[in-house]
């Protein structure tokens, strides 16, 4: 891939050097700035986040800043992300513009310029009816805006959960939801006057990897029309687009359904590599993983084997983890421990939850059950710190105590 980033609500400083190990280049942040006036504090809100911008920009990283939608000022005890408007309501539309007009001058040091798309946001019943057409005119309005700000960023849009801006409101657990989605996708895509050669995509493919989206179509048995198809984005590349991004949210940092991972060392790369290999294979020049606090030291393997897997199109999974494990301990104790990373993504949380027909098959294991793969860890020696200039997140140790942690929540579930 040309460039791999990594999406964070905020900028995490201490994380910088392990981010730049893996091999991220970019970074994008998600700007609150309705939220911020909401809480009178967008004055503040967008000094702090110039700083951030910049803390990223000094340690290397190209940063992109996205832009909440259709959101106008909470009243009362309404919470933010439930505060919307729709796009067709010109006294509110004029209002985001002038929040926007101010959060987009506080960026003047990122690299780019994004539209963000629904979740949270979105068009409900109680505000009318909703359709492809308003987001579109609500992306004309961003767009004016961030050139009329900042002329000289380039911009991308990034359409997330663009479904919930139709309606009747469709749930994501239903096979309609993720079908409109594709369909008001593929609708984006051809409108010549929203993405062309000076307006880029970020996409979210649900279609090729996501579990939640995969059991609809399952459970429904609805047979999807993936989207994209290569031959799509060729069509935007004879259109000049330069920059076609992936956005595959939760796989890397898993909590998609509402739920999570139960809080330990969580593993996805064999689902991780698979969706790379498509991206690669349908025309991708771009991706973009998600992070945050919570998996910054839980989830640090499938951010690893993500960027590593993205710049090195030959690495595999099991590669992947084997070099991990070598950044924690010497040769020595290597195969133990990649053995145990192995046998703990085999209980993975994203592939219980993948359907039948779309799960991959288990890695191999030396270990037959989680009381031999712990028996073994706690033999291991750790190193003080990882070999030459690379940055974990976390000492050795430290790490390997997490995962001790989730063999014994695993052993505890075997009873």
């Amino acid at each position: 891939m040309k460039t791999v980033g990594l999406y964070s609500f905020n900028d995490i400083p201490s994380m910088h050097d392990f981010w730049r190990s893996c091999g991220s280049d970019r970074l994008e942040f998600w700007v609150l700035d309705v939220k911020a006036m909401s809480e009178g504090q967008l004055e503040d809100y967008c000094t702090r986040m110039a700083k951030e911008i910049h803390s990223a920009k000094e340690a290397g990283f190209e940063v992109w800043v996205g832009f909440q939608t259709n959101f106008k000022v909470s009243e009362g005890d309404t919470p933010w992300y439930f505060s919307l408007f729709h796009p067709r309501n010109q006294v509110e539309m004029e209002a985001r513009e002038a929040i926007l007009r101010q959060s987009v001058a506080a960026c003047g040091e990122a690299d780019g310029l994004m539209m963000f798309g629904a979740d949270p946001g979105g068009i409900t019943e109680d505000l009318g009816e909703g359709k492809l057409e308003d987001y579109l005119l609500l992306t004309e309005r961003f767009v004016q805006v961030f050139r009329q700000v900042l002329p000289e960023k380039p911009i991308v849009i990034n359409p997330w959960a663009l479904s919930a801006f139709a309606t009747p409101d469709y749930t994501p657990w239903q096979a309609c939801f993720w079908q409109r989605e594709s369909e008001m996708l593929r609708g984006l895509l051809a409108d010549e006057n929203t993405v062309n050669a000076s307006v880029g995509v970020e996409l979210p493919c649900h279609d090729y990897y996501r579990a939640l989206t995969l059991r609809c179509y399952e459970q429904e048995q609805v047979q999807p029309d993936p989207f994209p198809r290569k031959e799509e984005l060729e069509t935007l590349k004879q259109k000049g687009v330069e920059r076609i991004w992936s956005w595959p949210y939760f796989l890397l940092d898993e909590c998609d359904d509402g739920d999570g991972a139960g809080g330990g060392v969580q593993l996805e790369t064999r689902y991780i590599h698979q969706l790379l290999t498509t991206l690669r294979q349908l025309g991708f020049n771009g991706v973009t993983g998600n992070w945050s606090g919570g998996g910054a030291y839980t989830r640090a393997v499938n951010f690893y084997a993500f960027a590593r897997m993205a710049k090195d199109a030959s690495l595999t999974a099991q590669k992947a983890i084997g070099e991990y494990a070598r950044l924690l301990v010497e040769e020595e104790w290597a195969a133990t421990v990649e053995g145990v990373l192995r046998f703990i993504e085999n209980d993975s949380n994203w592939h219980k939850k993948m359907p039948a027909s779309h799960q991959l098959p288990a890695f191999d294991t030396p270990f037959a059950s989680s009381a031999e793969a712990l028996a073994a860890l706690n033999k291991v020696q750790w190193r003080e710190k990882a070999p030459g200039e690379f940055r974990l997140p976390e000492a050795p140790e430290a790490f390997g105590k997490r995962l001790k942690l989730r063999l014994e929540a695993m052993l505890q579930k075997e009873g």
